[in-house]
C-alpha cells in the first residue's frame, strides 16, 4: 500500500509598482537626409538632457530603432488626364526610438509631461 499526501494552496502578493518603463519616438522631416538626421539627433539629445536633469540615469536610457527614409510625392490626376506615375522625393524623415526606465515612479508624471513638451511624436 502506497501513502500519498496531496495539498492545495493559494498565495497572493500585493505590491505597489515602484519602477516605470516607457518609450518615445522622435520624427523629423527635412529636405535632405543629412538635415533630417542632424535635427533628429539634436531633438533626441535635448530630451535626454531633460531626462538627466530630472534624475534619470544614463543606464536607464536606451536608444534604438534609427530609421531614415525618403518621403515621396506624385503628381495628381486632373480630369482623367493622369501623368505617368513618377515618384519624386520631397524630403527625408529620420526617426529614433528611446526607451526609459523610471526608478522613482512618483516622478513619472513629471518626467513624461516634460518630454511631451519637447515636441515628441509618440509616447507609449
Amino acid at each position: 500500500m502506497q501513502s500519498v499526501i496531496s495539498g492545495r494552496g493559494i498565495n497572493e502578493i500585493k505590491l505597489t509598482p515602484d519602477i516605470g518603463n516607457f518609450s518615445f519616438v522622435v520624427k523629423v522631416n527635412q529636405k535632405t537626409a543629412k538635415d533630417a538626421h542632424q535635427k533628429m539627433v539634436q531633438k533626441v539629445n535635448n530630451v535626454i538632457i531633460e531626462l538627466y536633469n530630472r534624475g534619470v540615469s544614463k543606464e536607464d536610457i536606451r536608444v534604438e530603432n534609427y530609421v531614415s527614409s525618403p518621403k515621396y510625392f506624385s503628381e495628381k490626376c486632373e480630369k482623367n488626364n493622369c501623368p505617368e506615375k513618377i515618384k519624386m522625393v520631397e524630403g527625408f524623415e529620420a526617426s529614433q526610438e528611446v526607451f526609459v526606465k523610471i526608478r522613482d515612479i512618483k516622478k513619472s508624471g513629471d518626467i513624461i509631461g516634460a518630454i511631451a513638451e519637447q515636441d515628441i511624436n509618440q509616447i507609449s
